[in-house]
C-alpha cells in the first residue's frame, strides 16, 4: 500500500496553481478598475439616473422637432430686385437681407447644439445598455485581458 505522500504530492502544484489563478484575476480586476475609472472623465452624464437620462432625452427630442420646425419656417433671404433703387435703398435692402441670413444660421445652430445634447444621452444610455448588470461587470472585470 501507499503511504500518505504521494497524495500530498499532488497537491501542492494544484494548491500553487490555483493561488497563481487567483492572484493573476485580481491582478487583472485591479487594471481594468482602473482603466474603467480613467474613462469615466469622457462620460460627463453618469451621474444621472437611467430613468432620468430617458426622460431628458425624450424632452430634448420633442426640444428638437420644435426648433427644426422653427428653423424650417424661417426662409432664406433673398434680395429683391428694384430696378431704380437709390444707393440708401439698397443698403438697407442689404441690411436686411444679413439679418434674415443671421436668424436662419442662428436656428440652425440651435436645432444642432440641441441634438448633440440627444446624441450624448443616447450614448451613455448605450454604454449603460452594453454594461449589463453588475455580475456581468464583474466577470468582465475579472476576465478581459488586454495588453
Amino acid at each position: 500500500m501507499g503511504d500518505g505522500k504521494s497524495g500530498s504530492g499532488a497537491l501542492v502544484p494544484l494548491l500553487l496553481l490555483l493561488v497563481l489563478l487567483v492572484g493573476g484575476g485580481y491582478w487583472n480586476y485591479q487594471r481594468n478598475v482602473a482603466r474603467e475609472a480613467e474613462q469615466e472623465q469622457d462620460r460627463p452624464l453618469r451621474g444621472y439616473a437611467t430613468a432620468d437620462l430617458e426622460t431628458l432625452r425624450s424632452a430634448y427630442e420633442d426640444e428638437v422637432k420644435q426648433r427644426a420646425a422653427r428653423a424650417g419656417a424661417t426662409q432664406r433671404a433673398s434680395a429683391r430686385d428694384m430696378p431704380g433703387q437709390l444707393v440708401g435703398e439698397t443698403a438697407r435692402e442689404f441690411e436686411r437681407v444679413q439679418r434674415a441670413s443671421r436668424r436662419v444660421r442662428e436656428a440652425n445652430g440651435d436645432v444642432a447644439e440641441v441634438e448633440l445634447m440627444v446624441a450624448r444621452i443616447s450614448q451613455e444610455l448605450g454604454y449603460r445598455q452594453q454594461q449589463g448588470d453588475e455580475q456581468a461587470i464583474f466577470i468582465r472585470r475579472l476576465t478581459t485581458f488586454d495588453f
